[in-house]
């Protein structure tokens, strides 16, 4: 009679381990994977809209794509007439400092208009810098008048988390007694920027009071204009963009 081959059990306590073990060393080759992987995304840039009247190509900083017109006087968002989109831009460049940032340039202006078409352009530029998911709109423009659609999608965009900077305006007002000035006056979640001829030292035009949140001397300030030249301009347009600038470059360093 033949012998029948007894074969040597395997302890089920061994089969266990190696099983963990290989499950384990493909987690830990997953880990690094991901690990390494999202190490080479580059970080998303923190996007400013900067909603005025184009902005001249020779600005450093401008994203790559997402430019728009609203305007029916100058089609491209990246050229300016007037150049005062330019000059905000550039000074927006000078305070940021370096960082992961750029600007989209939202125009709206159109130059000769009235404020009517001008403000109905700015509810749109709004929006699509909502649309964006931009996280900064600088606004260095208003008037005086409400609009309810502009305070609609003003207090849109700052439910979003989107930080709204914009001008306190140059009448010489004071806004605790008679905020009639907007965007900056349609609510508290806004940063309202006056002007300063020199430290502590008011601009007689800037608006002025409790309202607005912030002070930066826009006075006699030098920044670009179109074709790459450079300018002196003066206003709460130009505080603004200086606060914005600053804004920015707190956010970067978090």
């Amino acid at each position: 009679m033949s012998k029948v081959r007894q074969e040597n059990p395997v302890h089920p306590s061994l089969v266990s381990y190696d099983i963990i073990a290989l499950m384990l060393k493909i987690l830990i080759a997953l880990l690094v994977s991901f690990s390494l992987s999202c190490e080479a995304l580059p970080a998303k840039p923190i996007v400013i809209a900067v909603i005025d009247t184009g902005i001249d190509t020779s600005v450093a900083n401008l994203c790559a794509t997402g430019h728009k017109s609203f305007s029916s006087t100058g089609s491209n968002p990246l050229t300016d007439e007037v150049g005062h989109g330019t000059h905000i831009a550039g000074l927006i460049n000078m305070n940021a400092g370096q960082g992961n940032y750029c600007m989209v340039s939202v125009k709206y202006y159109n130059y000769g208009s009235d404020a009517y078409n001008n403000s109905n352009n700015l509810v749109m530029a709004i929006k699509y810098a909502i649309s964006i998911n931009a996280d900064f709109i600088n606004i260095s423009s208003g008037g005086v008048g409400a609009n309810e659609p502009e305070r609609e999608v003003i207090e849109l965009a700052l439910n979003k988390h989107i930080r709204v900077v914009v001008a306190a305006g140059n009448n010489g007002t004071d806004l605790d007694n008679n905020c009639n000035y907007f965007p900056a006056c349609y609510d508290k979640r806004i940063v309202i920027v006056g002007n300063l001829m020199s430290p502590g030292r008011r601009a007689f035009a800037s608006n002025f009071g409790n309202r607005v949140t912030r002070w930066e001397i826009g006075t006699g300030v030098l920044s670009s204009l179109p074709g790459g030249k450079m300018g002196y301009m003066s206003g709460t347009s130009q505080a603004t963009a200086i606060a914005t600038g600053k804004l920015v470059a707190e956010a970067i360093k978090g």
